[in-house]
């Protein structure tokens, strides 16, 4: 089973995980990981979307599974999420 492959296997069950998560799973340099995913990203297998909850990172999802709904609750409601959690701290302070 090539690198690829696993991936794809990989986020039917766990969506979202970045280049360093799948790094760490194959045991395999990031290099080879990111490469992978840039290149399914062109076969429309894969769509990359930044991720607040992640600092930011760069999540992987399945295309077939992405629809704009879900870019927009990543980009934007975690995002409104993460506003919201700021404003409850700063009424706490």
């Amino acid at each position: 089973m090539t690198l690829k492959q696993k991936i794809i296997e990989y986020l039917e069950n766990y969506p979202g995980a970045t280049d360093s998560e799948l790094e760490v799973v194959f045991n395999v340099r990031h290099q080879a990981v990111n490469s992978a995913c840039r290149e399914l990203v062109t076969k429309d297998v894969l769509k990359r979307i930044e991720n607040l909850l992640k600092d930011n990172r760069i999540c992987n999802y399945l295309t077939e599974r992405v629809t704009d709904t879900t870019i927009t609750v990543v980009k934007e409601g975690v995002y409104i999420w993460y506003l919201s959690l700021q404003q409850r701290r700063l009424n706490i302070i």
